[in-house]
């Protein structure tokens, strides 16, 4: 994962630390603002990549969540906040899935596809791709990198520890590769600091 955790960046490894920054800029907003491009039922299956501290639960109501996390202190702190989930430390990407494994209606990936380079996202994709239900959705949401962004909103984007930030363009042909549709949706609204994020809303190819 291309990522930098050393320095300042190291005392977000911690949870509490880690949650107080996303409560601070106002990443609920970004993380509802995604979640609203989901059309979620009740007892819908949802797979959560990344998912963090779990703060996405905030948001869900009846829905049967998985979430995966490399960092053990936010799976710790997700599974003493949220009992009535499922958390597991780990990469799923690099998860031997069964082929009997449970599907899901809907994966997630919030603040992650940024973190990962090139090789390491398509592995995801093709993951997350074999995971889906029938008609299942994946929906992404990362910083990105726009022509007519603020110099702020740059300034605080790459100073972020994900390494891999990219162009509209760049999210789309990448996603692209795995997913037969791919829509993406630009915010420069969604924080309370300047920022800019890309939403991306991937559906599998349907076989005929």
């Amino acid at each position: 994962m291309a990522q930098i955790t050393s320095g300042i960046r190291s005392i977000l490894s911690w949870h509490w630390i880690y949650d107080l920054l996303q409560w601070s800029v106002g990443a609920h907003h970004a993380r509802q603002r995604a979640l609203a491009l989901i059309p979620l039922r009740p007892g819908s299956r949802i797979l959560d990549i990344g998912c963090g501290t779990g703060r996405t639960l905030d948001y869900l109501r009846d829905v049967r969540y998985q979430g995966f996390d490399l960092n053990q202190d936010y799976i710790m702190a997700a599974q003493k906040r949220y009992g009535r989930a499922s958390f597991n430390c780990g990469d799923a990407a690099a998860f031997e899935w069964s082929g009997d494994a449970e599907k899901f209606d809907v994966a997630i990936a919030f603040a992650l596809i940024h973190h990962l380079d090139d090789e390491a996202v398509l592995r995801l994709l093709h993951v997350v791709r074999n995971l889906l239900n029938p008609g299942g959705l994946f929906v992404t949401l990362d910083n990105c990198l726009t022509d007519d962004q603020s110099a702020m909103a740059r300034w605080f984007i790459l100073r972020d520890r994900g390494q891999n930030i990219r162009t509209e363009q760049q999210y789309r042909d990448l996603l692209g590769q795995v997913f037969g549709s791919v829509e993406t949706f630009i915010h420069h609204d969604l924080l309370r600091i300047p920022y800019t994020h890309i939403f991306s809303r991937c559906r599998p190819i349907q076989s005929p």
